[in-house]
């Protein structure tokens, strides 16, 4: 299923319908691979605690069962024979538990004892012509547009929960599976970059007073470069600098959300508005934005090779 189909579009989830089975579901070979890659990343998480002085309170092991709605509706969908719902639930349950462990692997990355490149960062924005300050001196005058960018910048997760559930609830299964497909090799991505020029924010270089988040995020990033023993919270500010995943999981998601056409103008301008946003609140450099960018391209097509790899491999194949 590389593409999405009318049929994909139109169809509905008929209980004891084969063709909706044999051509909706999908095959296997999704599954297995999101299956070996949560195994994978489970190892990485096992890890983190045992090699890397990290701890995971049990409050917060409850907190990653966020997959569990997800899998009894799979469980109802078999049972009750609906082929295309329980397509339809298992891409955002895939979602849902990859969202959790692909964290593991930035905390690891956080403890890269590489020299910060914020210099570096500002550096590559001075020879840019295009600096923080300027932007946000440009901003002073214009409070609500201020307030609005500001606003912007939280909309990130509404429009990632929004991006992992609709396209799979409408039947836009090829853009469902790509935006998680997409999703974890930027995060894969990006955790090596992060770690080999590890950054503070452009506050840390140009001086100007960081806001209460930001200044809490600074805190917590030195503080795992420390080494020191660190209780997880999932919940707990993101601390990656460069490449803004900001920007990268905005344009992520809305790459999905536009397989749905009244929602293709809508998921644009929200994601231009968080990657703007990122700037002009003064949490990220020039060049995180051009970064996350660069990788969100990347994982794009990225997605879309295993799309094409899935056709290939299935076509011929039984599907379930």
């Amino acid at each position: 299923m590389g593409t999405v189909t009318n049929t994909e579009a139109t169809a509905s989830p008929i209980a004891g319908d084969r063709s909706a089975q044999d051509n909706s579901f999908g095959n296997r070979f999704f599954h297995r691979c999101m299956a070996v890659v949560s195994a994978v990343l489970f190892l990485v998480a096992i890890a983190c605690i045992v090699i890397f002085r990290y701890r995971l309170p049990f409050s917060q092991v409850a907190s990653c069962a966020s997959f569990l709605p997800f899998a009894g509706a799979i469980a109802y969908c078999w049972w009750a024979k609906h082929y295309r719902l329980l397509q339809a639930c298992s891409l955002p349950f895939w979602a849902s538990v990859l969202s959790t462990l692909l964290k593991f692997p930035l905390y690891i990355a956080a403890r890269s004892q590489a020299a910060l490149s914020d210099n570096a960062l500002a550096h590559i924005d001075r020879v840019l012509r295009f600096e923080v300050p300027p932007i946000l001196h440009a901003m002073a005058p214009h409070p609500w547009a201020r307030a609005v960018l500001a606003l912007s910048y939280d909309m990130l997760f509404p429009l990632m929960v929004v991006a992992a559930i609709l396209p799979a609830l409408c039947y836009r299964f090829s853009a469902a599976k790509e935006l998680i497909v997409a999703t974890a090799f930027a995060t894969l991505g990006g955790a090596p970059l992060f770690a080999l020029w590890p950054a503070i924010g452009p506050w840390d270089v140009y001086g100007y007073p960081p806001l209460p988040l930001q200044a809490q995020t600074e805190a917590l990033f030195l503080s795992l470069r420390t080494g020191s023993i660190h209780f997880i919270d999932l919940n707990e500010p993101g601390f990656v600098c460069f490449p803004s995943f900001h920007v990268l999981l905005a344009i992520l998601s809305a790459v999905a959300l536009c397989s749905i056409k009244p929602l293709r103008i809508p998921a644009i301008v929200v994601a231009a508005l968080i990657t703007v946003s990122t700037l002009t609140t003064g949490w990220h450099y020039v060049a995180d934005v051009i970064g996350g960018v660069v990788l969100a391209a990347v994982s794009v097509a990225a997605s879309k090779a295993f799309s094409r790899w899935e056709a290939v491999h299935s076509r011929g194949k039984p599907r379930f």
